[in-house]
C-alpha cells in the first residue's frame, strides 16, 4: 500500500519504536511493552502503544517531533494539540490514551492526557480562529477545506504548568 504522506508515517513509526526502547530501558523496570495498536485503535481510539506499568495497563499516544512544514526543519518551542481530526471527529487529545508522549530532539516529554487536555483547554481561545499554522498559538487553526482543528502550545508554559516525565531516547 502506498501512503500519501509516507515520510510523516515513517517519522511516527520511528518515534513509537524509540519510545518503546526508552521505556523498556528505564531504570525503574516498571514498563513492559505489550503491543502496538491496531489501525482501528490508532485511528478511532487515538493510542499507539500498550504497556504494562506496574500491574496496570497503560495506553500511550506518541507524537513525533513535528516539522514546521512538510520536509522542512523541526518545529522549535511548541507542541501541537489536535482537537478535531481531518474528518471533523474527535482529535487525539480527546482519545482514550492515558498519556501523550511528545518526541522532542533526544527526549520524550510525557504528560497525562487528561491533564494536558485540561491545561490546553484552559489556555486556548476557541473563539479565535486563524488561517495560518504559525498564528495558532493558544487559538484554533483549521486548514482550508479540512475539518481538523489544532492549536500550538508553548513548551515552556506547559512544562511549568503540567506534571510530566522526561525519558531520554536510547541510542
Amino acid at each position: 500500500m502506498t501512503r500519501k504522506y509516507q515520510a510523516s508515517w515513517d517519522d511516527g513509526t520511528e518515534a513509537e519504536n524509540a519510545y518503546v526502547k526508552a521505556l523498556e530501558g528505564d531504570e525503574s523496570g516498571l514498563y513492559k511493552f505489550l503491543r502496538h495498536a491496531t489501525t482501528s485503535e490508532d485511528m478511532m481510539q487515538h493510542w499507539d502503544l500498550k504497556f504494562r506499568c506496574g500491574g496496570s495497563p497503560l495506553l500511550s499516544d506518541v507524537k513525533s517531533h513535528r516539522h514546521k512544514y512538510r520536509y522542512g526543519p523541526l518545529l522549535e518551542g511548541f507542541f501541537v494539540v489536535e482537537w478535531k481530526n481531518v474528518a471533523g471527529k474527535k482529535g487525539w487529545i480527546l482519545g482514550e490514551a492515558d498519556e501523550i508522549a511528545y518526541e522532542y530532539y533526544d527526549d520524550f516529554y510525557v504528560f497525562n492526557r487528561q491533564e494536558l487536555m485540561n491545561y490546553t483547554f484552559m489556555i486556548t481561545d476557541f473563539s479565535k480562529k486563524v488561517t495560518k499554522f504559525f498564528d495558532c498559538v493558544n487559538c484554533i487553526y483549521q486548514r482550508k477545506d479540512r475539518k481538523d482543528q489544532m492549536t500550538l502550545i508553548k513548551i515552556s508554559g506547559l512544562l511549568e504548568s503540567v506534571p510530566h516525565e522526561i525519558f531520554p531516547k536510547i541510542k
